[in-house]
């Protein structure tokens, strides 16, 4: 499987299964052209992966979700891919998930890595 860097702390929060992963690689390799993005939400003690539509007017460089699917299923992380960067959070991914006060789960199709941003202090 791919390289999978996480800061620990936020392990605790959040512990996808393969299948997940799986799922959410394939979904972003089958949407090379953009910012492929969705949600994983819980229910019970199962995670699930939730395909988003990307919302933005420049899907190469930028993702927008409908807020609604945040609100409307029980939201873990956010998950967004890179398509031509490394999987390591941006500034802006970072201030982003900060507000959000949920993790970003973040794929490169470039270097075909996962990297799970949360900030620590919340």
């Amino acid at each position: 499987m791919e390289v999978f860097l996480v800061q620990k702390s936020i392990m605790s929060r959040v512990d996808f299964n393969e299948k997940i992963l799986k799922e959410i690689e394939a979904y972003a390799l089958s949407n090379p052209l953009e910012e492929s993005c969705g949600i994983i939400h819980k229910i019970e003690d199962q995670f699930y992966f939730l395909p988003a539509k990307n919302l933005s007017d420049n899907k190469f460089d930028f993702f927008i979700i409908d807020n609604r699917l945040i609100i409307e299923y029980n939201t873990v992380c956010i998950f967004h891919s890179h398509p031509r960067t490394s999987c390591r959070p941006t500034p802006f991914d970072m201030k982003i998930s900060d507000e959000l006060c949920l993790p970003f789960l973040i794929y490169s199709l470039m270097d075909k890595e996962f990297f799970l941003y949360g900030n620590i202090s919340v």
